[in-house]
């Protein structure tokens, strides 16, 4: 069994066109694409809330957060699951994770490290 675990996937302002478009080939490359096409089971890091709305929490450090949108690249990945056990995952507060959680699931995207149960 072949796995592939992924560091932070993080839209920012120089790649959110390139995840809006869902523009694999930019974002990882024709080899790093192949890999993940053939490996078994994918896992990635996302390491900022998506959502539309900014209301960063007061914090040392940066608030990253991505626009909703960003999610296309994201869904088109060959990934099996994404974890959103990190230190960016509240910059935007409760409201930030429940809607990147809503959007995780609208796109049939598995998550794990983050909700309200166990």
């Amino acid at each position: 069994m072949q796995i592939i675990i992924g560091g932070d996937l993080v839209p920012t302002q120089s790649n959110t066109r390139e995840f809006i478009n869902g523009d694999l080939l930019a974002l990882i490359g024709k080899e790093c694409g192949e890999l993940l096409k053939n490996s078994d089971f994918n896992i990635f890091n996302l390491e900022c809330p998506l959502c539309n709305v900014s209301q960063p929490i007061k914090k040392c450090g940066s608030n990253l957060r991505a626009p909703t949108e960003t999610v296309k690249a994201i869904a088109d990945l060959p990934a099996s699951i994404v974890g959103l056990a990190n230190n960016h995952i509240l910059d935007q507060g409760w409201q930030g994770l429940e809607e990147t959680m809503d959007v995780l699931r609208a796109n049939y995207i598995a998550f794990v490290g983050a909700g309200s149960g166990l």
